[in-house]
């Protein structure tokens, strides 16, 4: 398949490309030789790419044969995407919004965007700690694995990190209903709508990713960790 008609199908895909660096302008060249070129496991595009477009389709068992590398490095692209792209992108509409709202909404307005900030912050928070503390404990599992050293883990494993593993969908699906139930907007309903779209496809990126944290990262480090407490 040509990754141009890949886009033609469903232009929704294209945060999800980017995160394998891979940008417009690449002509009539297939998903494989694209991947070839951009060193890219294609088997793992390929199935980054139907996870994201059929909600129904998450083949677990299969995501977690791919390399750690492979789904390490796919998560903390999708963790810049939302801290330098979507989230400053949502915000930026709420203020359009202010700034063009009549005085009647304002309040209402000030109150969706203070719950959105919270919300923004605590997502930040998530994240960081994945990107400071679980990944490169992860990253210490595979080296120890690789170079067969003895391994210390501080009494700590993965799962103690799946165990604690804050739900942030929820405080999401609550801003979605503060705006779609109680914000009445008859001048600036264009606007509102974009951050409704713009907060349903982050809503749909977070559960994909947190569904790679929890049924693939997870299990695979799990056996990793296996593997070295029986050699040590």
């Amino acid at each position: 398949m040509k990754m141009a008609d890949l886009v033609h199908q469903n232009y929704h895909i294209l945060p999800i490309i980017n995160r394998f660096g891979i940008r417009l302008g690449f002509g009539d060249k297939m998903i494989m030789q694209i991947c070839a070129e951009k060193n890219i496991d294609t088997d793992f595009f390929v199935e980054v790419v139907n996870v994201f477009l059929n909600d129904e389709y998450f083949p677990q068992e299969n995501l977690q044969r791919f390399s750690v590398s492979s789904i390490l490095g796919y998560l903390k692209k999708s963790h810049d995407f939302f801290i330098n792209v979507k989230l400053d992108s949502i915000e930026k509409k709420i203020n359009e919004l202010i700034e063009h709202c009549c005085r009647d909404n304002s309040t209402k307005i000030e109150l969706i965007k203070n719950f959105y900030i919270e919300y923004k912050n605590e997502l930040i928070e998530h994240i960081k700690y994945e990107d400071e503390q679980i990944f490169p404990y992860v990253n210490k599992v595979l080296k120890a694995i690789d170079k067969n050293e003895k391994f210390e883990s501080d009494d700590f494993s993965i799962e103690d990190y799946l165990e604690n593993h804050t739900d942030v969908e929820e405080k999401l699906f609550d801003l979605k209903n503060l705006i779609i139930k109680y914000l009445q907007l008859p001048k600036e309903v264009e606007i509102s709508n974009e951050i409704l779209f713009e907060l349903f496809d982050l809503e749909k990126d977070l559960q994909n990713h947190q569904n790679f944290e929890e049924k693939v990262l997870v299990p695979v480090v799990v056996k990793l960790e296996q593997e070295l407490k029986s050699k040590n």
